[in-house]
C-alpha cells in the first residue's frame, strides 16, 4: 500500500542524508501536546479510510503537519507505523465480514487488501489461524478444541 511505501521512503531519505557532510536542517520539533494531538488526527483519518491506498502526504495534510512529523508523533503516541495501524484496521474489518458469513475473497476486497493471498498472510500474523480456518470454527462451534495438555 501506499501508506507503507511512503513510511520507507521516508526512513530510507532519514538514513542517507544522516550519513552525508552536508548540512541538512534538523528534523522539526513539535512538543508532546502536539504530536498527541497529530497522532490523534491520523488515526482519525486511518479510521474512517482504512480500505483506500492512502498517501502519507494525505494523511499528513489533514493532522496539518509534514508525513515525518506525522508518522513519528502516531509511533510516538500509539506504539506503531501508521501503515501497520491500517492493516490491522483491514485485518479486523475482514474478520468482522467473514463472521457475517462474506466470501473470504470478498471479505478481503472490501476490508482494502489486494486480493485473498494478502488478507491470508496478515490474518494468519495476526491471529494464528487462515481466514478459512475461522470460518470453519464459526460454522462449526464445537469442532475446534484445544489441548491445554495434563499437568
Amino acid at each position: 500500500p501506499r501508506l507503507a511505501r511512503d513510511e520507507a521512503l521516508g526512513t530510507a531519505v532519514v538514513a542517507l542524508t544522516s550519513r552525508t557532510t552536508l548540512r541538512v536542517p534538523g528534523p522539526e520539533r513539535v512538543s508532546t501536546a502536539d504530536a498527541a494531538r497529530v497522532a490523534r488526527t491520523v488515526r482519525r483519518v486511518l479510521d474512517d479510510n482504512y480500505a483506500d491506498d492512502l498517501a502519507l502526504a494525505a494523511v499528513a495534510a489533514a493532522a496539518g503537519r509534514s508525513r515525518y512529523i506525522a508518522c513519528r508523533a502516531f509511533r510516538a503516541v500509539y506504539g506503531l507505523a501508521p501503515s501497520d495501524y491500517q492493516r490491522l484496521l483491514r485485518v479486523r474489518e475482514a474478520r468482522r465480514l467473514i463472521a457475517q458469513g462474506r466470501p473470504i475473497a470478498d471479505a478481503a476486497a472490501e476490508a482494502g487488501f489486494t486480493d485473498q493471498p494478502h488478507l491470508n498472510r496478515w490474518f494468519t500474523r495476526y491471529f494464528g489461524i487462515t481466514p478459512a480456518t475461522y470460518r470453519h470454527a464459526l460454522l462449526s462451534p464445537g469442532s475446534c478444541t484445544v489441548d491445554l495438555g495434563r499437568r
